[in-house]
């Protein structure tokens, strides 16, 4: 999704974690 691109790399670890932890990663940065 484009919102988990706002965040440098935030894409780069939603497509290889897939669903879920993307969410986690932008909530702890």
């Amino acid at each position: 999704m484009d919102l988990f691109t706002r965040k440098d790399g935030t894409s780069i670890h939603y497509s290889t974690l897939g669903e879920g932890y993307p969410i986690v990663l932008i909530h702890t940065v």
